[in-house]
């Protein structure tokens, strides 16, 4: 088994293919099924690059934007997860003084 990476939490695999580790009643396949769960594969380290920015207009208004994983990477943070596709953000904020009594 050298070289080959295995993850088993509870009934989730995150494994390499090993045809002669039995799991759940099933061969330890990538990308395929492994007893009630899906195998997609060892999970491994990976870079994420996100980026985000902002600008305050004026003492009442901001706007931002932000994208989430700007290079398209399949990118599985735990096992049993779905891959992460890029996401974009974008907002405005207001911001509303408090009201002051008058003296």
């Amino acid at each position: 088994m050298g070289g080959q990476i295995f993850f088993f939490s509870g009934i989730n695999v995150a494994a390499s293919t090993n045809t002669d580790l039995i799991y759940a009643g099933s061969p330890v396949v990538e990308n395929a099924r492994v007893g009630r769960s899906f195998n997609n594969g060892p999970l491994g380290g990976f870079f994420n690059l996100d980026v985000s920015v902002g600008y305050r207009i004026n003492d009442m208004f901001t706007v931002a934007g932000q994208v989430v994983n700007v290079l398209n990477q399949e990118v599985r943070e735990f096992v049993a997860s779905p891959a992460i596709s890029p996401l974009y953000s974008l907002e405005l904020r207001v911001n509303l003084p408090a009201f002051k009594k008058k003296q």
